[in-house]
């Protein structure tokens, strides 16, 4: 009884619907994305070229969202109560994975383009 009752306290969180994974997984990645694209176009206008790393913020944002529904899918409990498909465990992950893979892309990119204008000039 004692463990049961354990268990209850351990186990507070919500079950998180799949729309509200899939706007945690693909919302920030988008809106980084379409910054990174809107700040490229300003560099031609003679913006300052620093500025097209503000775009990284939404990914950071949605790696702090997605730290919940990671954890939440780490424990044997949640699985238990809400179930684990393999859809599921994607989108729960991807909350964390898709920003972070994001981020390196939007980097690796900015770093590519500034070196071919380096290399242009």
């Amino acid at each position: 009884m004692l463990y049961y009752l354990n268990t209850l306290g351990q186990f507070d969180s919500q079950e998180y619907m799949p729309v509200t994974l899939f706007a945690i997984v693909l919302l920030p990645a988008a809106i980084a994305i379409a910054a990174f694209v809107y700040f490229l176009k300003g560099e031609f206008k003679g913006w300052p070229k620093s500025l097209k790393w503000v775009s990284l913020v939404p990914l950071i944002l949605g790696v702090i969202l997605g730290i919940g529904p990671f954890n939440a899918m780490n424990d044997e409990l949640y699985r238990d109560q809400y179930g684990a498909g393999p859809r599921a465990k994607m989108l729960h992950y991807g909350g964390v994975v898709v920003p972070v893979l994001t981020a390196v892309g939007l980097v690796i990119l900015g770093i590519v383009r500034d070196k071919q204008k380096v290399d242009e000039f």
